[in-house]
């Protein structure tokens, strides 16, 4: 088991961390929660988002200063169909 933190003596967190049995297998991605500014879509209610076309006509297109559009995009190109994506307005 490996401790990471402060000392015993002192004031503060510590986090032990135990040995896995196994290897960590990789998985598809879940699903995720974005809340931002976007181009349109309603304030009140989440947008439910199953691949990007979704997320195009729920929430518009992407503008400059913008990163929600970029990272719905990074988010159903890598997740290889699986999860879903809920995204809330924010203005």
């Amino acid at each position: 088991m490996r401790r990471i933190g402060v000392a015993d003596d002192m004031a503060g967190t510590q986090v032990f961390e135990k040995s896995t049995a196994g290897r960590i297998v990789p998985a598809a991605l879940g699903n995720c929660l974005m809340a931002g500014i976007v181009e349109r879509g309603a304030t009140d209610e989440l947008n439910i988002c199953g691949r990007q076309q979704d997320f195009d006509r729920y929430c518009g297109e992407r503008w400059d200063g913008n990163v929600i559009p970029d990272q719905a995009k990074d988010f159903f190109d890598n997740n290889r169909g699986a999860g879903t994506l809920y995204q809330l307005r924010i203005t």
